[in-house]
């Protein structure tokens, strides 16, 4: 007889943890809030984010919360509170261990450098120019910082063209 173990289906990860395990809750801070603003609609006490706010500020600097950065709340079948993560990053976050006396750690998304092209042509100016080829503002900036002293990039007329192959760091598939 031949027995074949079965093969234990993949566990899908996030921040580091089994996030089916939890009930998740995903906000993200809006403009002129605080972390307690975002913590009370997560339904923490003010003892519990009076102990978030006593982690040292090398881990996490609460005055430093911005708005448009996401946080989680993850949550046990019975609805307790496990987990909170704040992202201070696209790539890095804290995590708040909440179920083991609210410690703290900085922690790190997986990334993956991906290469990418853009051209076009000047119609009126680069930067449109790089709008139009649905190329990031930023870029058009670290171009100008690359070759600020081997492009004259006021000589720059209509009819020129471009081309530029670059990588560029994703986390979960965002750049």
């Amino acid at each position: 007889n031949v027995t074949i173990d079965s093969i234990p289906a993949p566990v899908a990860t996030k921040y580091g943890l089994p996030i089916e395990e939890f009930i998740v809750t995903y906000d993200t801070v809006r403009q002129r809030e605080t972390l307690a603003t975002v913590m009370y609609r997560l339904g923490f006490s003010s003892n519990d984010i009076y102990r978030i706010t006593q982690c040292p500020d090398t881990v996490f600097d609460e005055r430093k919360i911005r708005p448009g950065q996401a946080c989680a709340l993850l949550c046990g079948n019975d609805s307790t509170a496990h987990y909170f993560i704040y992202e201070t990053s696209p790539k890095s976050y804290v995590t708040f261990d909440i179920a083991n006396g609210f410690t703290a750690a900085k922690c790190e998304k997986p990334t993956v450098w991906k290469s990418a092209e853009v051209a076009g042509r000047v119609n009126s100016s680069l930067w449109v120019a790089m709008e139009e080829s649905n190329a990031s503002p930023q870029l058009a900036v670290l171009m100008s910082h690359i070759f600020g002293w081997s492009v004259d990039f006021f000589g720059i007329q209509q009819g020129d063209e471009f081309r530029l192959i670059y990588s560029q760091e994703h986390a979960e598939d965002k750049p």
